[in-house]
């Protein structure tokens, strides 16, 4: 099963290997955005803007393209409708068919408020291990960092 971590140290495993260090920073930030944007398309162009905001257009599509390559190849699928990403002309998202766990996912799906479960509870906190993206800097992209900051804010309120 793929588990991605992505509070505290960030580490993406498959089948129990390792994968983060065959991933491009911009790779796993694009896997961050999905994730942050789970059951909702969005667009390449969001993405571009998001990831690669000073490169040309065309520069910009390419680095998308490519990233979005070598998430498929690493990811692997016989078939596209099954892999983890699906990736239209238009738009990218998350197969929500796709078995996968993720802390940020799995912290943002709860209903805290609501949950009686002790036991439950202390899981999610237990998922509390750093901040999204601790020590992680994506030069030139501030509109990632933004996004960044504000989603370390919002998680901390959930914390707590």
């Amino acid at each position: 099963m793929l588990k991605i971590r992505l509070l505290g140290e960030v580490k993406i495993e498959n089948e129990n290997e390792d994968l983060t260090g065959r991933l491009s920073n911009k790779s796993v930030a694009l896997i961050a955005l999905l994730i942050l944007r789970e059951g909702r398309r969005c667009s390449r162009r969001r993405l571009i803007s998001y990831l690669w905001p000073e490169s040309t257009e065309s520069a910009a599509k390419y680095n998308l393209r490519y990233n979005l390559w070598q998430l498929k190849k690493v990811f692997g699928a016989e078939n596209p409708e099954d892999g983890f990403l699906i990736i239209t002309k238009e738009e990218c998202r998350i197969n929500e068919n796709f078995p996968y766990q993720c802390d940020l996912r799995r912290i943002l799906d709860a209903d805290i408020e609501e949950t009686e479960d002790v036991a439950e509870l202390e899981d999610l906190g237990a998922l509390f291990c750093g901040d999204f993206f601790e020590d992680w800097y994506f030069d030139g992209c501030d509109e990632l960092e933004e996004m960044i900051i504000l989603s370390r804010y919002n998680l901390e309120n959930r914390k707590l």
